[in-house]
């Protein structure tokens, strides 16, 4: 189960910090976050060895995005999902990577995914229903979903207390608390008593890696990137910022 969370505004300085657990195949290999190259824009981000997508990354226009399955995906389509997201982070606004997500949903075959977009003071998220890309408008300081249960339909216990309580920490502490959540914590369905691990450490698909990006209000200065090569609760979060300079043009 990929696992997902954005917080909006957390820290002062920052205006974003999404975290994400990629469930996959552990045979399936990825790159680190390294620098791409989409249409001009310059993008931070893992990729995929396999289909050469991703599933989370930023751009130096400060436009951000994150991607998870939707629901049990059944065969392979000849387009990967990950691919949308190099797409729309080859863009520079987020209405401009909407535009180019829909375009692309409408002219080649993906297995279902939502899609999240966040830049400035704003987030979309598309998800794919069969033929129609629903598109909503995110709402409040605090989102989770996972490929199973849409923002809404589980919560994990404590996070919004947590989220209520930031001040003036340093981010570093806030990544850290992060990775506890997503190596210790459970998922509740909010109109049901099922309750779900954030990471799976067993399995055909299990949690393979996890990323953090925080987006500061500057970019590209204090853009953080963390990111483990495997599971949260037994690998380190490595710290990738210094890829930052690549985004400002500096080797």
């Amino acid at each position: 189960m990929c696992a997902l969370l954005l917080l909006k505004r957390p820290l002062p300085g920052f205006r974003w910090v999404v975290a994400a657990n990629r469930d996959e195949d552990p045979q399936r290999a990825a790159t680190p976050p390294g620098l791409h190259l989409r249409r001009g824009r310059k993008i931070l981000a893992p990729r995929d060895k396999k289909a050469g997508g991703t599933w989370i990354g930023v751009n130096e226009k400060g436009l951000g995005a994150a991607l998870t399955n939707l629901g049990s995906s059944s065969g392979e389509s000849p387009f990967s999902r990950g691919l949308l997201v190099f797409d729309a982070l080859g863009c520079s606004s987020l209405a401009e990577a909407a535009s180019q997500a829909r375009a692309r949903f409408a002219q080649f075959s993906f297995q279902p995914f939502r899609l999240l977009l966040f830049q400035g003071e704003d987030c979309l998220l598309l998800e794919s229903h069969k033929k129609e890309l629903l598109e909503t408008r995110c709402q409040g300081d605090l989102l989770f979903f996972t490929h199973q249960y849409a923002p809404g339909e589980a919560e994990i216990p404590g996070l919004e207390d947590w989220r209520s309580s930031l001040g003036g920490q340093e981010v570093e502490d806030l990544i850290y608390h992060l990775q506890v959540v997503l190596a210790t914590g459970m998922g509740h369905e909010t109109q049901g008593h099922g309750s779900f691990p954030l990471c799976h450490l067993e399995g055909k698909h299990r949690t393979v890696s996890c990323s953090m990006i925080a987006v500061p209000d500057e970019m590209p200065h204090g853009l953080r990137f963390f990111h483990s090569n495997g599971d949260p609760l037994n690998n380190e979060l490595l710290d990738y910022s210094v890829l930052r300079k690549r985004l400002a043009g500096v080797r």
